[in-house]
């Protein structure tokens, strides 16, 4: 198994260095430790966002946002006395988001090491969208929930801590008609809506993450996942011009990136590889914009998005990338460490040579992407 430390050894070897002891990256006192420190994490995600590497391909289900009924999720500091369960998702002190791999998690910070055995980089939602379901008496509805009465009609709650008071006939003083409140708040009822696995929702102050895909279960239940210390907040957003919430199916609508998103990937790679009677076979072209930490799209309904991701985990790592990434990390240490112009130029030819063969081994792996397919072919076949 492949850890930091061999990478940072294989960039010593390659320099003429004295090399470091294992396992001890990031404890060693020594100035060979302590300059591929300094560069190391920087230089990973550049090589990383050089290409779509396979080893860093994720998917995830994104839902249109909705000013109404999405909020933005926040996860607790990581806490050395809170014992973790599977799919529990806690914020490092390095203010990486986590999620936990293993049950009875408990003492141990993903920081430290880092940790990658009981720990794993979250690329998951960062929106919760609420669960608007048919009223029930012994839940606790929150300021601005939602629930759908007996009468069929969407009511929203006005006060915290709102539990066994029936919005039909309430008179306005726990609920109200949801669209008196908002003007135009439509929120649907969730019921019978499958969610994918690692979608968010969420129920009065209550966050759950779906354990499975297909999952048309009411919260709580054995396939979600209780985020116990996470929170939402309601979203103070800006819409970027043209683009609209979720309820407005006639303008673009803005999804959330991913955590840890370093690059979008090719959507469906593989279509058009078997045309069907000469008919054209080509991708559609996608009508995504892409606006710092979002992007809008025509389409409102869910997106199943496929992006390269900011893997840190050396296990994941394909073996050619190794080399062309331990390669970077000698050029960038050579000069400091040897002050050898001769050096420096064989690492720079090193690197030129591993990180070509890694992307043409990738290449071979990922198979062709087929490129969008213009009109005038389209409308000529």
């Amino acid at each position: 198994m492949v850890t930091e430390t061999d990478i940072a050894n294989r960039a010593l070897q390659r320099v003429g260095c004295e090399r470091i002891a294992a396992g001890a990256l990031w404890t060693e006192d020594s100035k060979n430790a302590s300059e591929i420190r300094a560069c190391y994490h920087m230089l990973r995600r550049a090589e990383i966002n050089r290409n779509v590497w396979r080893f860093s391909i994720r998917k995830c289900a994104l839902r249109a946002i909705n000013d109404f009924t999405s909020k933005k999720v926040t996860f607790a500091a990581w806490a050395t006395g809170t014992t973790y369960a599977f799919g529990d998702i806690a914020t490092g002190s390095d203010a990486q988001i986590y999620m936990s791999l293993t049950n009875s998690n408990i003492a141990l910070d993903p920081t430290s090491g880092p940790d990658f055995i009981n720990w794993s980089i979250y690329f998951g939602n960062l929106i919760a969208q609420e669960y608007v379901t048919t009223y029930s008496a012994t839940a606790t509805y929150a300021i601005s929930d939602h629930c759908i009465g007996s009468d069929l009609q969407t009511y929203v709650s006005l006060v915290a801590a709102n539990i066994a008071h029936d919005p039909v006939g309430d008179g306005a003083v726990h609920w109200d008609l949801a669209k008196t409140v908002n003007n135009d708040d439509d929120a649907q009822k969730t019921d019978g809506i499958a969610f994918y696995a690692g979608e968010i929702v969420y129920r009065g102050s209550v966050l759950y993450v779906s354990l499975q895909n297909n999952n048309e279960d009411v919260p709580p239940s054995t396939k979600w996942n209780v985020l116990e210390s996470a929170t939402g907040e309601k979203i103070n957003f800006m819409y970027p011009i043209g683009a609209g919430p979720s309820r407005q199916a006639t303008t673009k609508n803005v999804f959330r990136l991913p955590n840890g998103f370093m690059k979008i990937a090719p959507q469906d790679p593989l279509a058009g590889a078997s045309l069907f009677l000469g008919a054209p076979g080509g991708l559609a072209f996608k009508d995504w914009e892409f606006e710092g930490n979002y992007f809008t799209s025509r389409d409102c309904n869910v997106i199943v998005f496929r992006f390269a991701a900011d893997i840190i985990d050396p296990a994941q790592f394909n073996p050619m990338f190794c080399e062309g990434f331990g390669s970077r990390v000698a050029f960038e240490i050579c000069e400091p460490l040897t002050q050898s112009a001769a050096k420096l130029q064989a690492i720079a030819s090193e690197y030129k040579n591993f990180m070509g063969e890694a992307r043409l081994t990738n290449g071979i792996e990922t198979g062709p992407t087929y490129p969008p397919e213009d009109d005038y072919t389209a409308c000529r076949a």
